[in-house]
């Protein structure tokens, strides 16, 4: 393996341990969005209004995160309305 395979590999293995301690089997019924809107009782209309979308349309974002059917780009856009950030990454099984 050369040295630049070698360095990968350990950047991702330091940055993967940093991911060991999330439990993967957490599980929010009515998805992420909607759980974390409701939290921050950040009404609908508000977040459709920023990303220059109706209600039911956000309505169906919602759904298709749930059904596991939303796309990183409106998952992504969504998610800055709330004003976070999208943390994407992958954990070990074990």
């Amino acid at each position: 393996m050369n040295n630049h395979k070698q360095l990968i590999i350990k950047l991702l293995d330091s940055k993967m341990k940093k991911l060991h301690s999330i439990n993967s089997d957490v599980s929010i019924s009515n998805g992420w969005i909607w759980t974390i809107r409701t939290a921050l009782g950040i009404p609908r209309r508000s977040i459709a209004k920023k990303l220059g979308i109706s209600e039911p349309t956000l309505s169906g974002i919602e759904e298709r995160e749930v059904g596991g059917n939303i796309t990183l780009k409106t998952l992504r856009a969504t998610v800055e309305s709330m004003d976070l950030i999208l943390v994407y990454g992958f954990a070990p099984k074990d």
